[in-house]
């Protein structure tokens, strides 16, 4: 990779954005020497001002953009664009990215599932109580948490393990006025991680979006989590410990599943039924990386 010539073309450019930056632009030409160099080699050629460097020292604008575009289609010659900015001298708080609290923000989602209990823990069954097949659906909604924090350094890897994943922990978080909120074990799920390397003021840091989705309701007397929760309920139940299919007073066995105890057996009372709960996350601790 080499380069030929580097020419400024144009004298800086300053404007304003939205009364709190100041921008500003200078325009280069680069000569490469070789048609393979490309863009990659204009933009990082000696004498291109490099992001995170100081473009007007009079102003404190540094360097946040650098791009290149070949002019007129040569494959040597190519217009780059360096872009500068920094906040008004007067409106500099908080000028340092990596000094700016996190920012929290919540939402709803709404989420359509199956129910076997009403609100008042009775099971959903027929006048012969047996468990409707499909199940009732009721629309519920759990909140959405998104944080976007700066962070002078990122472990990528260990958050590519927390994707999908629900906390084996107890969580708290401080809220922007200063208040907290914490969230019991298998309450959160994390959705999404994004970090993406930036330049601002000279600073370089990772801006980071941590997208969790808490599902914590009760439905009756029953607390629902992330972890599934499953209607005891099938064709066999237990004799002796050992499986024995469902029979009505006919002697047939029957065609819908029936209630079980939850050891088993079929169920005395229709009306307390019992749930059965699974762990198929991951469960890791989210307060190794929600710890800022």
């Amino acid at each position: 990779m080499s380069v030929k010539s580097v020419s400024l073309l144009t004298f800086m450019q300053r404007s304003m954005q939205d009364m709190h930056i100041i921008k500003e632009t200078q325009y280069y030409q680069v000569v490469c020497t070789a048609m393979t160099d490309g863009a990659p080699a204009a933009r990082q050629a000696t004498g291109i001002p490099q992001p995170g460097t100081v473009l007007n020292w009079s102003t404190l604008c540094y360097v946040h953009q650098v791009t290149a575009q070949p002019i007129q289609e040569s494959s040597l010659v190519f217009l780059v664009e360096v872009v500068s900015q920094t906040p008004k001298n007067n409106q500099k708080k908080n000028a340092n990215p990596l000094q700016r609290p996190p920012n929290v923000n919540f939402d709803g989602v709404a989420i359509r599932e199956q129910i076997h209990q009403d609100i008042n823990n009775k099971a959903i069954v027929n006048s012969a109580n047996c468990p409707y097949d499909p199940s009732l659906e009721r629309i519920y909604y759990d909140e959405s948490i998104t944080i976007d924090v700066n962070l002078a350094s990122v472990n990528t890897a260990l958050y590519s393990t927390y994707r999908g994943a629900i906390n084996s922990d107890s969580v708290t978080m401080t809220l922007p006025d200063g208040s907290t909120r914490t969230f019991s074990p298998f309450t959160l799920r994390c959705a999404k991680i994004s970090a993406d390397l930036t330049y601002e003021n000279g600073v370089q840091f990772w801006k980071c979006r941590f997208e969790l989705v808490c599902r914590n309701r009760t439905i009756g007397k029953q607390s629902i989590t992330w972890n599934p929760m499953v209607v005891d309920q099938g064709f066999e139940h237990l004799v002796n410990g050992v499986p024995a299919p469902n029979k009505g007073l006919d002697g047939q066995r029957l065609q819908s599943p029936q209630l079980l105890d939850g050891s088993g057996n079929l169920l005395k009372s229709p009306a307390s039924q019992v749930l059965l709960t699974f762990n198929v996350d991951p469960q890791l601790a989210f307060m190794t990386i929600l710890t800022f």
